[in-house]
This record gives structure tokens, sequence and C-alpha cells, in this order.
């Protein structure tokens, strides 16, 4: 068994105990609540839809919008964990943005997620 599918199984293994789909998500939202409301929070890894809706729902004004993005690692269009609903809940989910990261050229994915906070900022409601 490999690092990553112990994580996954302890991680459902959570949910369950606590009844709560979007425990971490709520865990997450506890800590952005504790921060000044003009920060810029980037949550990097969410597995499943109802952690968006949990941190919808935890987070109310002036914590202000959720942007979603998804890093399309090109040649990895399959994760490498088969069986488990957190590796692929959001396969099909309906991302606001995409970019794409080829792993070769770090300088290209920075531009390339630069670009995209500028254009958000730009269009977020001040």
């Amino acid at each position: 068994m490999r690092v990553r599918d112990v994580l996954i199984k302890r991680g459902q293994e959570i949910r369950a105990e606590q009844n709560d789909p979007g425990y971490f998500a709520r865990l997450v939202a506890q800590r952005i609540k504790t921060l000044p409301e003009d920060a810029l929070i980037v949550i990097s890894d969410w597995r499943l839809p109802i952690e968006l809706e949990t941190l919808k729902e935890d987070l109310p004004l002036p914590f202000g919008e959720i942007y979603t993005v998804r890093i399309q690692r090109v040649g990895q269009s399959d994760s490498p964990v088969k069986d488990s609903l957190t590796e692929h809940s959001l396969d099909d989910f309906p991302f606001g943005y995409r970019v794409s990261n080829s792993g070769s050229n770090l300088h290209q994915l920075q531009l390339a997620v630069t670009t995209l906070m500028f254009s958000v900022q730009s269009f977020s409601p001040k």
C-alpha cells in the first residue's frame, strides 16, 4: 500500500467518523475566518464538490468570491489511483478557470498563474 492510499483511506475514515463529508473544508473555513478580511487565500488541493459547497456556506461575505481553478497536468489525464472518489469526483467539475502545467517549464506555469490572478482581481468587486 502506498502512502497516498493510506492518506485517502484515513481521510475517508475521518469524514465518516465525523459524519461530515465537508469536515476538512470546515476546518479550513475556521482558519480562514481568523485572517484579515482582505487576505488572498489559495486552497491548493480540494477533492470533493461538497468541500466547495461547505466553504461557500461557512464563509459568507466579507470573505469574498471563491474562484475555482483546475491545474491540468499535461500528460497525466488519469490519476494513478483508480478507485477513489477523492481522486475522480472533480473530473467533470465546471471549473471557472483552467491552467495548463506541462511540468517542464516552471516560469511558464508561474506566468500563467500570475496572469490568471491579475485577471481575476481586475474583475473582482472591491
